[in-house]
């Protein structure tokens, strides 16, 4: 196994023949579940508000902004759990089982790990990013499988996971960047079909991102032995 596109994107192909369609559902239902929970707590006149340019308007949307942090949080809180759920979804199906409900069942520690892992790496990715970008791309790239590792080996700690990504994808950089710009492109691609097909070329990027995941994870085992 390696980490070439060729590689990657020919058995993400294969395996969305035949879970594809199911994994885009999913993140269908995911969309209108995070989407709608922020919509409902928007304030009340806020769009028209910022459309029009309506100062007296736009004050009076923003007194109500309690309420739409309030649904921000409930939103991203409900969006890991789907996180969750979608992740060890992919990981069954990437190594020969099927993509179903049944990834949900774990331990309440799992849940609050996961969490944990999502805050701290989106803090820190944030962080880059405030420094021209590219530095939070690149840690982007480097912490993003700790989410994989978290749910493979629920024992460790949330900074092992983190510590295991960042040293998973040492010297491979280069590598990855070519695999992300890739996956965005195809998930990109499915809005050329009326926006829906967004869903199912974005499910092809998900299981590449999750088949890198494993190529990593067996490369690490490798050195592991080895030593």
């Amino acid at each position: 196994m390696d980490l070439s596109v060729s590689f990657i994107f020919g058995e993400a192909w294969e395996l969305a023949k035949k879970h594809g369609l199911a994994i885009a559902l999913f993140l269908f239902v995911d969309y209108l579940i995070s989407g709608g929970i922020s919509s409902y707590f928007l304030p009340p006149g806020y769009i028209n508000a910022i459309q029009s340019g309506n100062a007296q308007q736009l004050q009076t949307a923003m007194n109500h902004m309690g309420t739409f942090y309030m649904g921000t949080i409930l939103s991203y809180a409900v969006s890991i759990v789907l996180s969750l759920g979608l992740n060890n979804g992919l990981l069954a199906v990437c190594r020969g089982g099927s993509f179903n409900l049944a990834g949900f069942r774990r331990p309440l520690n799992t849940y609050l790990k996961f969490f944990c892992t999502s805050v701290i790496y989106y803090m820190i990715v944030s962080l880059g990013l405030l420094f021209c970008v590219i530095p939070g791309i690149y840690l982007a790239i480097r912490l993003g499988f700790a989410y994989f590792y978290c749910l493979d080996n629920e024992q460790i700690s949330v900074i092992d996971a983190l510590k295991w990504s960042w040293s998973a994808t040492s010297g491979k950089e280069l590598e990855l960047i070519g695999l992300a710009i890739v996956a965005i492109i195809v998930a990109a691609v499915g809005f050329a079909v009326c926006c829906v097909g967004v869903f199912f070329t974005s499910a092809i990027s998900c299981l590449a991102i999750v088949i890198t995941y494993l190529v990593l994870l067996d490369r690490m085992n490798i050195e592991k032995v080895k030593q």
